[in-house]
């Protein structure tokens, strides 16, 4: 396709007046011929015999110049008429091509930002899995806590019971809880390093 549009419709029209302006050199041609014949015949003739033929052939040859000249111009305009829409219709396609190159710049720029806010939604989510990592690392030391702080009860529950039963042994039943409590809380203080 050509800058006015379908390059064929032109070809055909250059063609088409190609061939008219072929036609038009023949019947020139022709007319050339019986001319040459009719001067022949004239030649023959008196004068005045000759003017009229020469007339009328000049005549006729004036209305033929004329048609072809007529049907040449009307080929013409045609052919200026179809550039003119076919430069009308090139007008408007190059319009549409500009506005549609306008619409994918927009849309190209706004799947730019949402890939920046893929982009952003992504760090944000990586940041809330290290939060949520370090959630669950904190409620790991709490329930490890709990564990020790239920047996730390536990333990104070027996030696409560126990130190009932050893009233009678002041000395060594003081310590012997106290001992307990010791070791319990440095065993949960490791374990919740």
């Amino acid at each position: 396709m050509g800058w006015f549009g379908d390059d064929s419709a032109l070809k055909n029209e250059l063609y088409d007046l190609k061939k008219a302006y072929e036609a038009m050199e023949e019947e020139n041609r022709r007319l050339q011929d019986r001319l040459r014949e009719c001067e022949a015949l004239n030649a023959e003739q008196p004068a005045s015999h000759q003017c009229e033929n020469a007339t009328a052939l000049m005549t006729y040859q004036n209305e033929q110049l004329k048609r072809n000249l007529l049907d040449i111009q009307g080929n013409m305009a045609a052919s200026v008429a179809s550039s003119r829409e076919n430069i009308a219709q090139s007008t408007s396609l190059l319009e549409n091509i500009i506005d549609l190159g306008d619409k994918a710049s927009g849309i190209s720029s706004t799947l730019e930002g949402l890939n920046a806010l893929a982009l952003d939604s992504m760090g944000t989510v990586q940041a809330l899995s290290e939060r949520a990592q370090d959630v669950a690392s904190i409620l790991g030391l709490i329930k490890d806590i709990s564990d020790q702080t239920n047996l730390l009860a536990l333990n104070a529950a027996i030696e409560a019971a126990t130190g009932a039963d050893l009233r009678s042994w002041p000395t060594k039943s003081a310590s012997l809880p106290t001992e307990r409590t010791r070791q319990s809380v440095k065993s949960t203080f490791h374990s919740s390093r």
